[in-house]
């Protein structure tokens, strides 16, 4: 009996190391990412995708894990330019930058409306108009006018709330003119078309036989394509379809070692993962990844940082007047 007894107690023993070492072989891991960050974050919501927001004016930014604070809490129109969210509301424009103090509001007069044009580093351009004219008014972090100036030829061409670029674009009658928020410097575009997208000015134009279409994330150009005909045969310019990053959430591992999966599909085929208990993810961009682990949010890089614009095509005519 205490033989038969003592086989049972190995073959468990020897059941439970083995079920063990299985459980600790199938565990889910992180693969294809780099940690750079993780903190606290409120159980709220996400603002202008990059955001984590709850009832009160302190918020994370979930591209870098710092934190920024408004002066009241989270209302109006919301726009996300570099590290810097803007909120429009029907009194006014506030602003404030992640993990830094500075932050500026302006107040509306009556009948008076706003929009932000771009961000660019420290410097922010607003498109400002009363019932009767408008103009551009670049502003610091502190809140300090840089420079302004009325808008009389042109229409400048606004984002949809969401992200802002880092370089103004107005249409004019004879094409496309590009404005630096920083330096003030103008680009101009002759016969071009352009259209605001999140990753900012994309321009359409006639060069020679072809048409040819090019990104500007600010005033350098980033990546051209040309085909052949004139652009008037593509119909109108549209803003370029990202390629789907797809997300899926589910169990995996043995117990009591499973957790949450996030199985990741970045452009080129390229697949990633990120573990974690009661993991929920939270702002994907194609090189940066945040989740929520129970209370905490974690940041992690999922690719490469994007290679340097080239020289912009286009004739500088200097610096906007005021």
């Amino acid at each position: 009996m205490r033989r038969a007894w003592s086989r049972w107690l190995l073959a468990a023993a020897a059941a439970v190391v083995t079920y063990g070492v299985l459980a600790w072989s199938m565990m889910p891991a992180d693969r294809g990412v780099e940690e750079l960050w993780e903190t606290d974050g409120p159980a709220g919501h996400v603002v202008a995708g990059a955001w984590l927001a709850d009832d009160s004016n302190v918020m994370v930014d979930l591209r870098t894990g710092r934190t920024a604070t408004l002066e009241t809490p989270l209302s109006g129109v919301r726009y996300v330019g570099g590290d810097r969210l803007l909120v429009v509301t029907e009194e006014g424009v506030e602003t404030a930058a992640a993990g830094r103090q500075p932050r500026w509001s302006r107040e509306l007069g009556a009948g008076e409306r706003v929009v932000p044009l771009a961000v660019n580093g420290e410097t922010t351009v607003l498109h400002r108009c009363d019932r009767e004219a408008c103009l551009l008014e670049a502003i610091s972090e502190t809140g300090r006018t840089l420079w302004s100036t009325p808008v009389i030829d042109g229409e400048p061409l606004e984002p949809a709330a969401g992200e802002v670029p880092a370089v103004v674009a107005i249409a004019t009658g004879s094409g496309v003119s590009l404005v630096d928020p920083a330096t003030r410097y103008e680009l101009v575009l002759s016969g071009a078309q352009a259209v605001v997208t999140p990753g900012g000015v994309l321009v359409r134009y006639d060069a020679g036989s072809s048409c040819v279409t090019a990104l500007y994330p600010t005033i350098e150009r980033d990546d051209d394509a040309a085909v052949p005909g004139p652009c008037e045969d593509l119909g109108p310019l549209l803003p370029l379809a990202p390629e789907p990053l797809l997300v899926e959430v589910h169990r995996g591992g043995l117990w009591p070692l499973s957790r949450d999966v996030a199985t990741v599909s970045l452009p080129g085929g390229r697949t990633v993962t990120v573990t974690g208990e009661e993991l929920e993810v939270l702002h994907l961009d194609g090189r940066h990844l945040t989740v929520r682990v129970g209370q905490r949010i974690r940041g992690y890089a999922t690719g490469p940082e994007p290679a340097q614009g080239t020289e912009a095509r286009g004739s500088r005519v200097g610096h906007l007047p005021d």
